[in-house]
Protein backbone atom coordinates (compact mmCIF):
# COMPACT_ATOMS: atom_id res chain seq x y z
CA UNK A 1 0.00 0.00 0.00
CA UNK A 2 1.24 3.88 -0.50
CA UNK A 3 1.00 6.20 1.91
CA UNK A 4 -0.08 9.72 1.42
CA UNK A 5 2.63 12.27 2.72
CA UNK A 6 0.84 12.54 5.94
CA UNK A 7 0.04 9.49 6.80
CA UNK A 8 2.26 6.77 8.89
CA UNK A 9 2.84 3.29 8.93
CA UNK A 10 1.82 0.87 11.71
CA UNK A 11 5.07 0.52 12.45
CA UNK A 12 6.03 4.48 11.98
CA UNK A 13 3.50 5.32 13.90
CA UNK A 14 4.09 2.47 17.05
CA UNK A 15 8.20 3.82 17.11
CA UNK A 16 7.06 7.89 17.57
CA UNK A 17 4.42 6.86 20.56
CA UNK A 18 6.43 4.39 22.17
CA UNK A 19 4.43 1.22 21.64
CA UNK A 20 4.14 -1.68 19.83
CA UNK A 21 2.67 -3.05 16.42
CA UNK A 22 0.57 -5.59 18.38
CA UNK A 23 -0.50 -3.36 20.83
CA UNK A 24 -2.16 -0.96 17.99
CA UNK A 25 -3.38 -3.82 16.39
CA UNK A 26 -4.90 -4.89 19.75
CA UNK A 27 -6.67 -1.57 19.94
CA UNK A 28 -8.32 -1.81 16.73
CA UNK A 29 -9.78 -5.10 16.97
CA UNK A 30 -11.14 -4.31 20.58
CA UNK A 31 -12.43 -0.33 18.62
CA UNK A 32 -10.59 1.42 20.70
CA UNK A 33 -8.29 3.49 18.12
CA UNK A 34 -8.92 2.20 14.44
CA UNK A 35 -6.55 3.26 12.08
CA UNK A 36 -7.13 6.48 9.63
CA UNK A 37 -6.93 3.85 7.17
CA UNK A 38 -6.54 0.33 5.95
CA UNK A 39 -5.58 -0.88 2.59
CA UNK A 40 -8.39 -2.62 1.20
CA UNK A 41 -6.38 -5.25 -0.60
CA UNK A 42 -2.75 -5.58 1.52
CA UNK A 43 -4.80 -4.84 5.01
CA UNK A 44 -1.99 -2.70 6.10
CA UNK A 45 -2.63 -0.10 8.59
CA UNK A 46 -1.88 3.73 8.35
CA UNK A 47 -2.30 6.42 10.79
CA UNK A 48 -2.39 10.42 10.56
CA UNK A 49 -1.05 13.22 13.32
CA UNK A 50 -4.81 13.59 14.54
CA UNK A 51 -4.64 9.93 16.33
CA UNK A 52 -1.21 11.70 18.19
CA UNK A 53 -3.36 12.89 20.61
CA UNK A 54 -5.84 10.29 20.75
CA UNK A 55 -3.27 7.66 21.85
CA UNK A 56 -1.21 9.80 24.10
CA UNK A 57 -4.87 10.18 26.24
CA UNK A 58 -5.43 6.51 25.74
CA UNK A 59 -2.31 5.62 27.27
CA UNK A 60 -2.10 8.57 29.97
CA UNK A 61 -5.48 7.20 31.24
CA UNK A 62 -4.39 3.13 30.85
CA UNK A 63 -1.19 4.39 32.50
CA UNK A 64 -4.07 5.59 35.53
CA UNK A 65 -5.32 2.43 35.65
CA UNK A 66 -8.23 3.40 33.83
CA UNK A 67 -9.87 0.24 32.17
CA UNK A 68 -9.68 0.09 28.32
CA UNK A 69 -13.35 -0.75 27.83
CA UNK A 70 -14.12 2.75 30.10
CA UNK A 71 -11.47 4.69 27.67
CA UNK A 72 -13.49 3.13 24.56
CA UNK A 73 -16.92 4.08 26.53
CA UNK A 74 -15.40 7.44 26.66
CA UNK A 75 -13.76 8.13 22.93
CA UNK A 76 -16.88 6.70 21.49
CA UNK A 77 -18.89 9.43 22.64
CA UNK A 78 -16.55 12.69 23.17
CA UNK A 79 -16.90 15.71 24.10
CA UNK A 80 -15.54 18.61 26.16
CA UNK A 81 -17.81 18.39 29.23
CA UNK A 82 -17.39 14.26 28.84
CA UNK A 83 -13.55 14.78 28.71
CA UNK A 84 -13.04 17.54 31.13
CA UNK A 85 -14.78 15.10 33.75
CA UNK A 86 -12.78 12.14 32.85
CA UNK A 87 -9.58 14.62 33.18
CA UNK A 88 -10.73 15.75 36.69
CA UNK A 89 -11.05 12.19 37.85
CA UNK A 90 -8.09 11.56 37.13
CA UNK A 91 -6.16 14.25 38.27
CA UNK A 92 -7.78 13.57 41.61
CA UNK A 93 -6.23 9.77 41.06
CA UNK A 94 -2.82 11.50 40.60
CA UNK A 95 -2.83 13.79 43.55
CA UNK A 96 -3.75 10.77 45.81
CA UNK A 97 -0.76 9.24 44.60
CA UNK A 98 1.55 11.50 44.59
CA UNK A 99 0.36 12.34 48.53
CA UNK A 100 0.83 8.55 48.71
CA UNK A 101 4.49 8.32 47.27
CA UNK A 102 5.05 11.85 49.36
CA UNK A 103 4.27 9.82 52.60
CA UNK A 104 6.35 6.89 51.73
CA UNK A 105 9.37 8.79 50.96
CA UNK A 106 9.10 10.42 54.61
CA UNK A 107 8.58 7.05 55.94
CA UNK A 108 11.97 6.18 53.83
CA UNK A 109 13.71 8.54 55.12
CA UNK A 110 13.10 8.12 58.97
CA UNK A 111 13.74 4.63 58.12
CA UNK A 112 17.64 6.10 56.50
CA UNK A 113 17.87 8.06 60.05
CA UNK A 114 17.20 5.01 61.89
CA UNK A 115 20.33 2.76 60.22
CA UNK A 116 22.12 6.07 60.32
CA UNK A 117 21.66 6.59 64.22
CA UNK A 118 22.20 2.90 64.64
CA UNK A 119 25.76 3.23 63.79
CA UNK A 120 26.56 5.81 65.99
CA UNK A 121 24.38 4.26 69.12
CA UNK A 122 26.97 3.43 71.87
CA UNK A 123 25.35 0.41 72.82
CA UNK A 124 24.55 0.05 77.10
CA UNK A 125 25.21 3.74 77.18
CA UNK A 126 22.69 6.52 78.31
CA UNK A 127 22.80 10.04 76.60
CA UNK A 128 20.56 12.88 77.28
CA UNK A 129 19.05 14.33 74.54
CA UNK A 130 16.93 16.77 74.04
CA UNK A 131 13.75 17.23 71.67
CA UNK A 132 13.33 20.59 70.28
CA UNK A 133 9.88 19.11 68.30
CA UNK A 134 6.94 17.22 68.97
CA UNK A 135 7.86 13.50 68.25
CA UNK A 136 4.62 12.65 65.69
CA UNK A 137 3.53 9.14 66.43
CA UNK A 138 0.69 7.41 65.18
CA UNK A 139 -0.73 4.79 68.16
CA UNK A 140 -3.09 2.22 68.75
CA UNK A 141 -5.68 1.90 71.38
CA UNK A 142 -4.65 0.84 74.81
CA UNK A 143 -3.72 -3.20 75.22
CA UNK A 144 -1.46 -3.40 78.27
CA UNK A 145 0.35 -6.45 78.39
CA UNK A 146 3.71 -7.66 77.46
CA UNK A 147 5.45 -6.64 74.30
CA UNK A 148 6.27 -10.40 73.09
CA UNK A 149 2.38 -11.19 73.91
CA UNK A 150 0.51 -8.47 71.95
CA UNK A 151 -2.57 -10.81 69.87
CA UNK A 152 -2.25 -11.06 66.60
CA UNK A 153 -5.36 -9.72 65.65
CA UNK A 154 -4.72 -6.74 68.03
CA UNK A 155 -0.99 -5.65 65.33
CA UNK A 156 -3.46 -6.68 62.64
CA UNK A 157 -5.98 -4.04 63.38
CA UNK A 158 -3.36 -1.35 64.12
CA UNK A 159 -1.30 -2.08 61.05
CA UNK A 160 -4.92 -1.98 59.10
CA UNK A 161 -5.60 1.53 60.94
CA UNK A 162 -2.38 2.86 59.60
CA UNK A 163 -3.75 2.04 56.35
CA UNK A 164 -6.79 3.81 56.70
CA UNK A 165 -4.93 6.60 57.39
CA UNK A 166 -3.06 6.73 54.28
CA UNK A 167 0.25 5.37 56.01
CA UNK A 168 2.86 3.20 54.28
CA UNK A 169 3.69 -0.05 55.86
CA UNK A 170 7.15 0.32 56.08
CA UNK A 171 7.40 1.56 59.67
CA UNK A 172 9.14 0.03 62.14
CA UNK A 173 6.88 -1.51 65.50
CA UNK A 174 7.24 0.74 68.44
CA UNK A 175 5.82 0.65 72.13
CA UNK A 176 4.85 3.04 74.34
CA UNK A 177 5.30 2.16 78.00
CA UNK A 178 3.47 3.88 80.71
CA UNK A 179 5.01 6.20 83.93
CA UNK A 180 3.26 3.72 86.26
CA UNK A 181 4.57 0.69 84.25
CA UNK A 182 8.19 1.69 84.71
CA UNK A 183 7.46 3.24 88.43
CA UNK A 184 6.30 -0.14 89.31
CA UNK A 185 8.73 -2.12 87.93
CA UNK A 186 6.59 -3.30 84.79
CA UNK A 187 8.45 -2.53 82.07
CA UNK A 188 7.84 -5.02 80.10
CA UNK A 189 3.95 -3.93 79.27
CA UNK A 190 3.18 -2.12 76.35
CA UNK A 191 0.28 0.18 76.58
CA UNK A 192 -0.39 1.17 73.14
CA UNK A 193 1.57 0.51 69.64
CA UNK A 194 3.20 3.30 67.50
CA UNK A 195 5.26 4.04 64.84
CA UNK A 196 6.87 6.72 64.92
CA UNK A 197 6.54 8.78 61.93
CA UNK A 198 8.71 10.83 59.17
CA UNK A 199 6.46 13.71 59.82
CA UNK A 200 3.43 14.85 61.19
CA UNK A 201 1.13 13.16 58.46
CA UNK A 202 -1.15 10.91 59.84
CA UNK A 203 0.02 11.34 63.15
CA UNK A 204 -2.68 11.06 66.06
CA UNK A 205 -0.47 12.07 69.17
CA UNK A 206 3.02 13.33 69.84
CA UNK A 207 5.44 12.87 71.90
CA UNK A 208 5.98 16.74 73.56
CA UNK A 209 9.45 18.52 73.13
CA UNK A 210 11.83 18.63 76.27
CA UNK A 211 14.60 16.58 77.44
CA UNK A 212 14.91 12.64 77.64
CA UNK A 213 17.14 10.14 78.79
CA UNK A 214 18.22 7.74 75.83
CA UNK A 215 19.74 4.13 76.20
CA UNK A 216 19.92 1.81 73.17
CA UNK A 217 19.90 -2.06 74.11
CA UNK A 218 20.29 -5.31 71.65
CA UNK A 219 17.20 -6.77 72.23
CA UNK A 220 14.30 -8.86 70.32
CA UNK A 221 11.18 -7.55 71.05
CA UNK A 222 9.96 -7.39 74.62
CA UNK A 223 13.28 -8.12 76.24
CA UNK A 224 13.95 -4.73 77.56
CA UNK A 225 13.16 -4.50 81.14
CA UNK A 226 16.47 -4.41 82.52
CA UNK A 227 17.68 -1.94 80.18
CA UNK A 228 14.82 0.49 81.93
CA UNK A 229 16.34 -0.69 85.20
CA UNK A 230 19.49 0.55 84.01
CA UNK A 231 17.62 3.78 82.24
CA UNK A 232 16.21 5.25 86.11
CA UNK A 233 19.54 4.07 88.10
CA UNK A 234 21.36 6.52 85.38
CA UNK A 235 18.51 9.11 85.63
CA UNK A 236 18.62 8.85 89.59
CA UNK A 237 22.38 9.05 88.97
CA UNK A 238 22.02 12.18 87.08
CA UNK A 239 19.24 13.47 89.89
CA UNK A 240 16.78 13.68 87.49
CA UNK A 241 13.13 11.77 87.63
CA UNK A 242 10.76 10.75 85.02
CA UNK A 243 8.06 13.06 83.35
CA UNK A 244 6.22 10.47 81.11
CA UNK A 245 5.53 7.68 79.14
CA UNK A 246 8.56 6.22 77.84
CA UNK A 247 8.84 5.01 73.68
CA UNK A 248 10.69 2.46 72.60
CA UNK A 249 11.40 2.14 68.88
CA UNK A 250 13.54 -0.57 67.08
CA UNK A 251 15.82 1.07 65.27
CA UNK A 252 17.26 -1.86 63.61
CA UNK A 253 14.70 -5.08 63.40
CA UNK A 254 13.56 -8.10 61.28
CA UNK A 255 14.24 -5.99 57.69
CA UNK A 256 18.05 -5.19 58.89
CA UNK A 257 18.43 -8.32 60.86
CA UNK A 258 18.70 -11.73 60.20
CA UNK A 259 18.27 -12.82 64.11
CA UNK A 260 16.00 -11.21 66.77
CA UNK A 261 19.10 -10.98 69.38
CA UNK A 262 20.32 -8.36 67.05
CA UNK A 263 17.62 -6.09 67.27
CA UNK A 264 18.39 -2.86 68.04
CA UNK A 265 16.18 -1.01 70.46
CA UNK A 266 16.18 2.97 71.02
CA UNK A 267 14.46 3.32 74.68
CA UNK A 268 13.72 7.20 75.52
CA UNK A 269 12.66 8.36 78.66
CA UNK A 270 11.52 11.73 79.45
CA UNK A 271 12.81 13.14 82.47
CA UNK A 272 12.78 16.88 84.29
CA UNK A 273 15.32 17.56 86.77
Amino acid sequence: MKKTGNELSISEFAALMGTSRQTLIYYDRIGLLPPARVDPHTGYRCYDRRQIGVLSLIQTLSGLGVPLAEIRHELAGVSPGRMEAVLRRQRQVLRAEREKLRRREAMIGLRLAQIAESRAAREGTAALVREAEPVPLFVSGPVHCPKSAVPDRFVVDFYAAADRQGLPMGYPMGYLVSAADIAAGRAAMASRLAFHLGSADGANRFLPAGLRLVAWERSECGGTPAAYARLLAEAARRGLRPAGDAFEEYLLDETTCARPQDFLVRLALPVEA
